[in-house]
């Protein structure tokens, strides 16, 4: 290796840099600190004690980064620590890209580590007499080489007998997580809000979940087989698997599921979700046959969210309506308490189906409605995750030291939604009114930072669904005028509509307000707390009404439970035959590019009737403590906690 070079050598998944004697300096990058010292002591081996002596002399520091290694020859009770160290007792084996040593002489030259006199003063001979000062540094340089080649040969050598080190989970430990608002029911069947769904995700398992790709995988049904033109779904469920008070599921238990969701009596959400289920089957204990009347083509998307959550039957018999305060699952956590606007807590399921999971002892959910009193909770340590950060707090957050940031595509879509049932909305044309009365890009823009994107229907960008070539969303006075004189109001009107008090939404609301009152539309604002805003909803107490929805994998999900005159939350109660038709259409239809053609007219009907005011598609961003470790984050917005650990060290 000649003067002023850079060699590189694979060894597996590691690699080595060795630097130039100019340097003076050779990289171990790559390793584990087990690895890293093991290769430090190997090579450093070589070096006889008078030898460290001299490099000690010569001023030659050695360093590692982050952690420390000592200087070659340094006190054995240093060495003992650090052989501690390298056994995996007394360090992280996490930060094997930032190892690295650095061994550097202010000669700009390292000793030979082998062959050259133990004994013998630097800048002499053997016979005790001066070398000539080109000799004496050339002879250096060529005995310095020698050094280096061994002591990569030796690195080497160790690297190829060391494994690559295991990412070491740690047990144990309570996560804090900050939510923008409390829980509402514990009953999966009976909810209809988004908060609930964060802690759902780690109390009941469902039958199918999906992945950061939206892929279905397994959960609670091992294998499923599409029969009978798509009409026919048979499961083959999980042996072994217990509710967190100890009975077991079974297929019994999922037909008992369905039985009670599609029950009218119960008036559940998610009866609209599963509809065409005609019946279910059991066909022996660990296996379940599902029919349906026509195909449904997001069947097993549904089931990944809160219709294929399975709840204990001897829970629901025991508890009856007080089953929503006293949920039991088949999770990763078992429920504990629920202090109303303080707290939820949960605990590890010792009894959980999946080996070795969680590795959590708790996790604890504290309701923070405020943005920014949830952001400083975090930067403070009081918390150690957040759900919903403010658009104008995450610039902040990514400079933030000791936070992680992760922000991608969402499901969201955020709305006002006008009662058809309630005047002056019963008339179409001044729903429409209301619609071009709207600057989309101007809420993006000012309440959200720029994040996301505008909304003008139920499919976001980051859905295969939305129609982007879909135009007449955009902000028109003249057809605001137009539409007020059609529909017999040519002066305006008042009305009031119903808001989150929430910071975002109270601006976003503010702007709306500002630019019906330019056409002389005056719309009064009135703030609620988030419970009593959902239940104003679901009553169909309201004129208007704004609020949003998480979103589902499948379009879908996203679009007939709200404008199918049979949707289970189509609280505006909005009914056009034509729809029903498109959506129904779209449910039955496998081919996707087909199902895409049959969602833009979706798209192009519903801003025609103007049912809901489509405002803007969040950015999903989620902000935790760099000692979390392990969190998967996905579009859904759902925090899953099987797999998170703590590292506080």
């Amino acid at each position: 290796m000649s003067t002023g070079s850079v060699s590189r050598l694979g060894v597996g998944v590691f690699s080595i840099v060795a630097a130039s004697t100019d340097g003076g300096s050779i990289v171990f990058h790559g390793l584990s600190p087990a690895a890293t010292w093991a290769a430090y002591r190997l090579a450093a081996g070589a070096v006889s004690a008078a030898s460290a002596s001299r490099v000690a002399r010569s001023r030659t520091t050695i360093t590692r980064q982050p952690w420390r290694l000592p200087p070659l020859g340094a006190n054995r009770a240093r060495s003992r620590m650090l052989n501690s160290v390298a056994s995996g007792s007394g360090s992280s084996v996490n930060s094997r890209a930032a190892n690295v040593v650095r061994m550097t002489s202010k000669s700009s030259m390292i000793p030979s580590l082998a062959g050259s006199p133990e004994d013998t003063p630097l800048g002499y001979d053997r016979g005790g007499r001066r070398r000539e000062p080109m000799r004496h540094r050339e002879a250096m340089r060529r005995s310095a080489m020698r050094g280096w080649v061994r002591l990569v040969a030796l690195a080497i050598v160790v690297v190829a007998a060391l494994p690559a080190a295991a990412v070491v989970q740690v047990r144990g430990g309570t996560i804090r997580v900050g939510m923008d608002a409390d829980t509402t029911t514990m009953d999966p069947h009976r909810s209809t809000a988004a908060v609930d769904r964060q802690v759902y995700n780690n109390v009941y398992s469902k039958l199918v979940d999906i992945d950061a790709r939206f892929g279905i995988v397994p959960q609670l049904a091992q294998t499923w087989e599409i029969k009978g033109g798509g009409l026919v779904y048979v499961f083959k469920l999980r042996r072994g698997v217990k509710f967190h008070d100890g009975t077991e599921f079974n297929a019994d238990i999922v037909k008992w599921n369905f039985d009670r969701m599609r029950d009218p009596e119960l008036a559940s959400p998610r009866r609209s979700e599963i509809a065409p289920v005609k019946d279910v089957k059991v066909l022996d204990p660990f296996t379940v046959e599902i029919t349906l009347s026509s195909p449904f083509a997001p069947l097993l998307s549904v089931l990944t969210d809160r219709a294929g959550m399975m709840v204990s039957r001897a829970a629901v018999e025991k508890y009856k309506d007080d089953f929503a305060r006293n949920p039991v699952g088949t999770g990763p956590f078992r429920f504990v308490e629920w202090v109303k606007d303080d707290h939820l807590t949960l605990k590890r399921f010792d009894g959980y189906w999946e080996a070795g999971l969680p590795h959590l002892d708790e996790v604890v959910y504290r309701p923070i409605p405020d943005s920014s009193v949830r952001f400083t909770a975090m930067r403070t340590g009081q918390i150690d995750i957040m759900h919903q950060i403010h658009p104008k707090d995450v610039a902040t957050a990514k400079t933030e030291r000791g936070m992680k940031v992760s922000e991608i595509a969402s499901l969201w879509w955020q709305g006002i939604h006008l009662n058809n049932q309630v005047a002056p909305f019963t008339n179409k044309t001044i729903r429409q009114a209301v619609w071009y009365a709207v600057d989309r890009s101007v809420i993006q823009r000012v309440a959200y930072f720029g994040s996301g994107a505008p909304g003008w229907g139920p499919f976001p960008p980051s859905m295969w669904a939305q129609d982007r070539d879909f135009t007449d969303w955009k902000r028109d006075p003249a057809k605001v005028k137009a539409r007020l004189a059609e529909g017999g109001m040519p002066n305006g009107f008042a009305f009031t509509v119903k808001g989150w008090n929430q910071p975002t939404q109270i601006q976003e609301l503010q702007i709306v307000q500002a630019e019906l009152k330019e056409v002389g539309v005056d719309m009064k604002i009135e703030l609620l707390e988030f419970g009593k805003l959902l239940a104003d909803l679901n009553s169909h107490n309201f004129a208007a009404l704004r609020i949003g929805w998480s979103g589902r994998p499948d379009p879908d999900g996203n679009a007939h439970v709200f404008l199918h005159s049979k949707g289970g939350l189509n609280r505006v109660r909005y009914s056009n035959p034509k729809m029903d038709e498109l959506l129904d259409q779209a449910r039955s239809e496998g081919d996707q590019a087909k199902r895409k053609a049959l969602y833009a007219q979706v798209t192009r009907l519903a801003a025609e009737d103007a049912p809901y005011i489509w405002l803007h598609h969040d950015a999903e961003v989620k902000v935790w403590s760099e000692h979390v470790k392990g969190f998967e984050h996905i579009s859904d917005g759902m925090m899953r906690f099987k797999g998170v650990w703590l590292d506080k060290r």
